[in-house]
């Protein structure tokens, strides 16, 4: 790892660490979380593939963390996350119609919601999961305490906010 990533991964350990327990007790190919920092301030950006690689983008500084460099923190606490597996989601790109068990998507579109708040402000979170077939994924975008957004192709869904 280069100096310039060690240097992100000190200053940004939390966040790495936290977008990689999401990304891994959901299985989602890649999490990107938007951390609002203030008015004063671009947001800072958490990419995490599914290989636990993180890229961080802060400013116009890029840098990448290998997925075998630990990071220096412990997460922020998540609530209790029961993900879906791909072959239980399938999405019909032609008719819009979604398949998966009853409650996955809104759980985790929760515990979406739930990543996006341990980073405070205005801070978003999104989530790309592999479906039955390889070749269509489905995103959700949460922001806490705003609907979460469900996109696959060229349909995008807002679903219902529950308390």
């Amino acid at each position: 790892m280069d100096a310039a990533a060690a240097e992100a991964l000190a200053r940004h350990g939390e966040a790495v660490a936290t977008v990689r327990d999401y990304q891994q007790r959901t299985g989602a190919l890649r999490v990107v979380v938007l951390i609002d920092r203030g008015d004063d301030e671009a947001p800072l950006m958490v990419d995490c593939d599914d290989e636990q690689a993180v890229e961080i983008t802060d400013g116009d500084r890029i840098v990448t963390i290998p997925g075998e460099a630990d990071a220096p923190n412990a997460p922020s606490p998540l609530p209790d996350i029961r993900p879906a597996p791909a072959s239980a989601i399938e999405m019909d790109l032609a008719t819009g119609d979604l398949q998966a068990p009853f409650g996955a998507i809104e759980h985790l579109a929760q515990t979406l919601q739930a990543l996006a708040r341990a980073f405070g402000r205005r801070s978003v979170a999104t989530a790309e999961l592999a479906t039955r077939d390889p070749a269509i994924t489905i995103t959700l975008a949460a922001r806490d305490k705003e609907p979460a957004v469900l996109a696959a192709g060229d349909y995008e869904y807002t679903l219902r906010q529950h308390s």
